[in-house]
């Protein structure tokens, strides 16, 4: 066999070989994108209110999470003893995944601003696990605040689904005049940071949250 039909020879049985790991590669890319899309979960993140400990809120189940920051503790103290007697609502967060992946390694972070716009704070909170259909609500009161009105500002949540898959959801709201601006973006975890996958912006009339127990709205 000369040289040069050795080489042919050669390339002959390497190209099979080499075309079988190339489509190899390519069907598990292939794989691992569809179990991205399969498994990608959202979140329906709402500031809502209602009575202390919820219990207004017939709809709720039973081992439903209340999950109680730090900055709640030194009011739920007083309450419990009876030191603070409660006459109002409170403000939460609710969170809700939508899709069939488990919720994992979230890190949450709320900023509030007062509506007199002349404060602002922040929250964050470390949530391990949030089961499929989940839902969970966090109270967003601290002492210092507890006679305010405020509302969420902004709302930025990284977490991790079944696949593996990283994501970035935000939310930012801002009232001007009897408007109230909202803008909410999905991203996911790329090489380089986070890509954008769905923006939303919608503008809506200003909202009271009614109280049955008082002809008064509080915003």
């Amino acid at each position: 066999m000369t040289k040069l039909e050795f080489i042919d020879s050669l390339l002959k049985s390497t190209i099979p070989f080499v075309s079988t790991i190339v489509a190899f590669m390519l069907g598990r890319l292939g794989t691992n994108t569809d179990r991205k899309l399969e498994y990608r979960t959202y979140l329906d993140v709402d500031e809502i209110s209602a009575q202390y400990n919820l219990k207004n809120m017939s709809s709720i189940k039973d081992g439903t999470r209340l999950i109680m920051p730090n900055e709640f503790i030194d009011i739920y103290n007083e309450i419990e003893t009876g030191e603070y007697v409660v006459d109002r609502d409170f403000q939460y967060l609710k969170i809700r995944p939508i899709g069939k992946s488990i919720i994992s390694s979230a890190s949450i972070n709320v900023i509030m601003k007062s509506v007199d716009k002349k404060d602002t704070w922040s929250l964050d909170i470390s949530l391990p696990i949030l089961e499929v259909n989940e839902e969970i609500y966090i109270y967003l009161h601290r002492k210092e605040n507890l006679n305010r009105r405020f509302y969420v500002e902004s709302t930025a949540i990284k977490y991790q689904t079944q696949s593996g898959e990283k994501i970035l959801y935000k939310s930012e709201q801002s009232v001007e005049g009897n408007q109230i601006i909202f803008k909410s973006s999905v991203s996911t975890k790329k090489l380089f940071g986070y890509k954008s996958i769905n923006d939303t912006e919608m503008n809506t009339m200003a909202w009271i949250y009614l109280n049955r127990n008082n002809d008064d709205g509080k915003n």
